[in-house]
């Protein structure tokens, strides 16, 4: 009698895709540098003008899988909606890719003031 081997392969969802909580579907674990999280990422934007107090003007909530940089142009399109939109936005440099830089970041008139990293 011959030897026969089998190898059954189970198809596993990509790491996004993967459900870890089953009273919250949406949540995704995370990483970024040292940090691991299990939930989602929560994007704020404060005012800083010198002459008036330091708000939250916006919050953007995003899985945790999601780059940094996809939460940059719904940020802004929200902020000029509700004429909120500052002259200058400082962001990291996650924040900012070349496209939205030609493309999408100028047509709404707000300047990124990119960091570097660990500022």
């Amino acid at each position: 009698m011959d030897k026969c081997a089998c190898v059954l392969k189970t198809m596993s969802p990509r790491q996004g895709l993967r459900i870890h909580k089953p009273y919250d579907a949406e949540a995704r674990y995370a990483t970024k540098r040292e940090l691991h999280w299990l939930g989602y990422k929560v994007h704020l934007t404060e005012s800083c003008d010198s002459n008036s107090p330091n708000l939250i003007t916006q919050v953007h909530t995003t899985a945790a899988t999601v780059p940094d940089v996809k939460a940059t142009t719904p940020i802004q399109k929200s902020l000029v909606a509700r004429e909120l939109a500052p002259n200058q936005h400082i962001v990291d440099g996650g924040y900012i890719s070349a496209n939205q830089w030609q493309r999408k970041v100028k047509p709404l008139t707000i300047r990124p003031l990119i960091l570097s990293p660990g500022k």
